[in-house]
């Protein structure tokens, strides 16, 4: 079970003035280099390592700086005009903020300064793109794609293609079968507080019936946010770990008598008069080794030779078999794929 992130401390982000090179400056604290007076670029800042790490004591947060539209210089959220160039922040954007970072409990932050472009002294760095530019991919995974997608669309296409054959009806057939059940002694198994009642011979072991989840420990990771003014706090959030543990009892091995199925009797044949087999012979009644009928099933085909020769049989509905005749004409569709014959598809033809 996750439990809610939990704030901890603010902290202030790091960033590398990129004209006179002085490293590791504040986010917060240092809006200018000290050494050369190079404004902060904000798209620059970066999280520090945990030995570099600044904390932020009574910080008010009023959001993520903005960026100015005329120098590009970072700005509080609460100002109105550039500490910079004084132009109006009416319509500036806001800065771009480093991508969040967590780690494991017991792990360490590393310091994650971002690849800088040296400027030259005098130049303007330029402003922030609003949004990363797209990664190019390679044509070659486009044409990959395609591929697939091609041979996809030609495997559904063979899958479902059928083509209609015509086809002469050379014998009918049907088959009637009744199961026959004997009331005999079987060996079963069920949890000792759910056996039948008149089960006799049982026996008893211990065995794992279901298993229970018992907390054990939690694992923990810390995430660092980037706010967006020169800081970032640093959020905990903790997930319950569960270990598996057995729960045993009782399963019980029985005998019970029970009706179960024995044998098969069958008629079957080519004629128009379907029937039933006789059932004779039976010893009746609730003894161990009496018998009963039980289900019955009945299956109607028909025989057919299409236009190319090939002989083929299916099981039809009884209604479509009580109208076919030796010689009678069908269509039916044939699978592509596989050359099968769509039973289902089997009509009469007029």
């Amino acid at each position: 079970m996750s439990k809610p992130d939990r704030d901890g401390d603010t902290y202030e982000m790091l960033w590398d003035c990129a004209y006179c090179g002085t490293s590791g400056l504040l986010g917060l604290s240092h809006r200018f280099c000290p050494n050369c007076g190079s404004p902060q670029q904000a798209e620059q800042r970066y999280f520090p390592s945990d030995a570099q790490k600044v904390a932020v004591r009574d910080h008010v947060y009023t959001g993520a700086d903005r960026l100015c539209p005329a120098c590009a210089t970072p700005n509080a959220a609460a100002s109105g005009f550039c500490q910079q160039c004084g132009a109006p922040l009416s319509e500036a954007a806001e800065v771009q903020r480093a991508a969040r970072e967590s780690r494991n409990a017991g792990e360490t932050f590393a310091a994650s300064a971002p690849v800088r472009q040296q400027s030259q002294p005098g130049s303007v760095p330029s402003a922030p793109s609003s949004s990363a530019q797209p990664q190019r991919r390679s044509p070659w995974l486009w044409a990959g794609l395609g591929v697939l997608a091609l041979l996809v669309v030609i495997g559904l296409i063979f899958f479902f293609w059928r083509v209609e054959i015509q086809a002469s009806v050379e014998t009918t057939g049907w088959k009637k079968e009744i199961q026959i059940e004997r009331y005999q002694s079987v060996r079963d198994s069920a949890w000792c507080d759910s056996i039948p009642a008149d089960a006799y011979r049982v026996d008893h072991a211990r065995e794992v019936r279901s298993y229970r989840k018992i907390p054990d420990g939690e694992t923990c990771r810390t995430r660092r946010i980037d706010q967006g003014d020169g800081t970032y706090r640093e959020s905990r959030s903790c997930t319950t770990n569960y270990r598996k543990e057995p729960v045993y009892d009782d399963k019980c091995r029985f005998t019970v008598d029970r009706w179960r199925y024995a044998r098969s009797l069958v008629a079957q044949g080519q004629d128009r008069q379907p029937h039933w087999p006789i059932v004779s012979g039976l010893r009746e009644g609730q003894c161990l080794g009496c018998e009963r009928p039980g289900r019955r099933l009945s299956e109607y085909s028909v025989t057919f030779t299409d236009q190319q020769g090939r002989r083929e049989r299916c099981p039809i509905k009884e209604p479509l078999w009580r109208q076919l005749h030796q010689g009678d004409r069908l269509r039916a569709q044939r699978r592509v794929m596989d050359k099968g014959i769509v039973c289902a598809s089997i009509e009469r033809r007029n």
